[in-house]
């Protein structure tokens, strides 16, 4: 089917996100449904996260990749941040050279066992830093409670005490990220 499915996924602290599964890239598919492919792929464009799943497994999980690249890029989502998440990394059974070989294709990636269950804490870990923000701890002068109350609007207030010289505030506020993960500031 080319339908996405889209579920909801709670995050710690509270908050939920939105998943979409899209269709998976096929090789060699027929011009007649390309079109069809990509339309199910365009609101990609408005994501503000990317999961690309690479078959770690695959010898050519590299050029399956780079053809995913290229149709971000036919679609205008080329710009859009993305995690890279190497999945089947348990069939490759511990071997260091290959998993070498693909840290240095896939820098920043995360590894993942889909079937046995591996580094879903990890890869949920990552998503929430690139969603939510990192968590900072702010010292705000006592003058400025409206600060307090922009990061409570715009981000995820784990702690707040008063303090007697100042408002510490521990909170994850959304940053600005490069499309391969990098925080812009």
């Amino acid at each position: 089917t080319l339908d996405p499915t889209t579920r909801r996924l709670e995050l710690p602290e509270g908050n939920s996100i939105l998943l979409t599964d899209t269709v998976g890239f096929i090789s060699n598919l027929p011009h007649t449904l390309i079109n069809a492919f990509k339309s199910t792929l365009e609101e990609s464009a408005l994501a503000q996260l990317l999961l690309i799943v690479v078959d770690a497994s695959d010898e050519h999980c590299k050029q399956q990749y780079d053809q995913v690249i290229k149709v971000l890029t036919e679609i205008n989502a080329d710009n859009v941040p993305r995690q890279i998440v190497l999945n089947k990394c348990d069939l490759l059974n511990n071997d260091q050279v290959k998993l070498a070989e693909l840290d240095a294709l896939f820098p920043g990636a995360v590894h993942v066992s889909a079937k046995q269950q591996i580094g879903f804490e990890e890869l949920l870990s990552i998503v929430t830093e690139r969603l939510l923000g990192v968590v900072r701890v702010y010292h705000l002068p006592l003058s400025r409670p409206d600060i307090v109350a922009m990061i409570r609007k715009n981000g995820t207030v784990i702690t707040e005490e008063w303090k007697d010289e100042f408002i510490e505030v521990s909170a994850r506020v959304p940053g600005e990220y490069n499309k391969d993960g990098k925080p812009t500031s």
